[in-house]
């Protein structure tokens, strides 16, 4: 979801979570936040919710591994996100 067409993909994929979680569910959405826009436009989408942001920090080696032990992630796209200002 990297590139020119990325900001507008998140808002529909972003109304999953908000919609179950006003439903009364408890959930682990695993999501990378790119943008300041998509930022804003959680932030909106889930007024309301308890909500938690964490991020993970890991040097490059372990990236690396858990793109491997994942074995659904590319290879190398850690290592391509460095320096991606957090927002």
């Amino acid at each position: 979801m990297v590139g020119s067409d990325a900001p507008a993909v998140l808002p529909r994929v972003s109304q999953v979570p908000a919609r179950a979680g006003c439903g009364g569910n408890d959930l682990i959405v695993e999501h990378i936040i790119e943008f300041r826009a998509w930022r804003e436009d959680l932030v909106r989408l889930l007024e309301g919710l308890d909500v938690f942001l964490v991020g993970v920090h890991c040097d490059l080696a372990e990236t690396g591994c858990r793109e491997r032990d994942r074995g659904d992630r590319r290879i190398g796209e850690g290592r391509a996100r460095r320096g991606v200002p957090v927002v």
